[in-house]
């Protein structure tokens, strides 16, 4: 019997040892449109049976335990939808991935107001034609971008998801933090906003790299399980950039169930 016993026993762990990791990086938006809804992303979470949720959260706004802080309903679509996930299926680990200080950093530094001021500055030297020809290029490509991938409220999940919308995400993005921080360096009427653009382009990289970080973690400590990463759609691309020449060595593998 006791032979019977430590064979289960070992054949239960060799289940557990050798079961895959699963990472899939879900872009979301944060407020429901007319075809992204908490009911199109619990239906993506439970096609996945996922078991551990990360979420695109302020660290600081979730305890050690994955309670939340606030009003997960009152948060995000992302939050809600975790919380009514976990509620449904007992045992479903939640967790934040971002920056532990994002919003205080955001408050302190007023990121958003001197985002938009410094926008109307660029704004009015683009539509005076007081660019030369390189840098109103590409704060034109950088509109047209930003139109293209604005227009997620006429998109399915799987559009926000595709390859396409991240070609587009990471081209946009890259316009927006290198080449135009590039040349409000260079450019006498802006460069007196080059500390806060190089600075706003720092924290974005800090942000995606703590995340990736912190999805790594979660795949080590929680192997075999099926881990679902719920972030804004702008950021996948720049998740799956940096985690798919490292998932194998972490003992992960990226799916892409959407």
């Amino acid at each position: 019997m006791n032979r019977i016993k430590l064979i289960l026993l070992l054949f239960f762990c060799y289940l557990t040892s050798s079961a895959q990791t699963r990472v899939m990086i879900l872009g979301s938006v944060h407020t429901p449109t007319k075809y992204i809804t908490k009911d199109t992303l619990l239906k993506a979470l439970k096609d996945f049976k996922a078991d551990v949720i990360l979420l695109e959260l302020d660290t600081s706004l979730m305890d050690n335990n994955g309670i939340f802080k606030r009003d997960p309903g009152k948060m995000s679509l992302e939050s809600g939808t975790a919380q009514s996930y976990r509620q449904a299926n007992a045992g479903t680990v939640l967790r934040p991935i971002d920056v532990v200080y994002r919003n205080k950093y955001y408050t302190e530094h007023k990121t958003f107001a001197k985002e938009n001021q410094m926008g109307k500055v660029i704004d009015s030297l683009f539509k005076n034609n007081m660019m030369n020809d390189t840098t109103w290029f590409i704060t034109s490509s950088l509109c047209s971008a930003t139109q293209i991938l604005n227009n997620y409220g006429y998109m399915q999940l799987n559009d926000i998801n595709s390859k396409a919308y991240m070609d587009v995400a990471s081209s946009r993005q890259n316009l927006l933090y290198q080449r135009q921080v590039a040349f409000i360096k260079n450019n006498d009427d802006l460069k007196t906003w080059y500390p806060f653009a190089k600075e706003d382009a720092d924290f974005w990289d800090l942000r995606n790299d703590t995340m990736a970080h912190n999805i790594i973690t979660y795949a080590r400590k929680y192997p075999g399980k099926n881990i679902a990463v719920i972030v804004g759609c702008y950021h996948k691309y720049a998740l799956v950039d940096r985690l798919k020449d490292v998932a194998k060595t972490n003992g992960f593998t990226l799916v892409k169930n959407y």
